[in-house]
């Protein structure tokens, strides 16, 4: 199991000295550190697919990726959004939802 953080929290404060650490916001999440977590496991592990599991903001970041990073929804097997901070309401051709419409039911 790997657990990831986002930026600005007590938990990455040890990057806190490079120059652009505190210039982020939510879309900077989906486009760079998403992708990056996912790959960064897959590396490590080896594995062609993870199982992602996210926690409020979590799942959102997770749902909005997935939407526009065709690697992510190739390489989540399944994806559990608990306490999801979004709606997908009136999304119908966003990638999210045509991700989460493919592994409904396996």
């Amino acid at each position: 199991m790997w657990v990831s953080n986002n930026r600005g929290t007590k938990h990455s404060l040890r990057n806190s000295h490079l120059k652009d650490y505190w210039e982020y916001n939510f879309d900077h999440f989906v486009q760079y550190d998403q992708p990056a977590i996912i790959q960064g496991v897959l590396n490590e592990t080896k594995k062609d697919k993870v199982i992602y599991i996210g926690h409020s903001q979590g799942s959102a970041q997770f749902l909005a990726a997935s939407g526009v990073h065709e690697k992510i929804r190739n390489s989540v097997k399944c994806f559990i959004g608990i306490g999801t901070a979004a709606g997908l309401e009136g999304l119908t051709s966003h990638g999210a939802v045509k991700f989460l419409s493919k592994i409904r039911g396996t």
